[in-house]
């Protein structure tokens, strides 16, 4: 009964949802929405997205066709689980109005 007790106070405390600490695609800077004028559902549009970061160009057109980032999250070789890359909206943005600044009496 002793550990029964134990069990359950452990269980209550320790998170049951895995992923729960690596961040999120949809908040890196690498993140391409899905678009789809004939898709209304947002969570679809967020599973759908690719990374701009892994993909194949094509040595004919030249066009890039961008690797899913649920993909590039599962494989340790690109992304992996923990995000390697990972690198959060926003950055850019501080780094840009920075040097906007910087040179704007220029």
């Amino acid at each position: 009964m002793y550990k029964l007790f134990l069990f359950g106070l452990c269980a209550k405390h320790s998170p049951l949802i895995e992923n729960i600490k690596p961040p999120p695609c949809v908040n890196c800077i690498h993140f391409v929405k899905y678009s789809d004028m004939y898709s209304s559902r947002a969570n679809v549009n967020q599973e759908l997205g690719k990374c701009k970061l892994f993909g194949k160009k094509n040595l004919v057109s030249g066009k890039i066709t961008y690797d899913y980032a649920s993909f590039s999250r599962i494989s340790e070789n690109k992304c992996g689980i923990k995000g390697k890359y990972y690198e959060e909206k926003g950055q850019e943005e501080d780094l840009l109005s920075f040097v906007k600044n910087l040179f704007k009496d220029w």
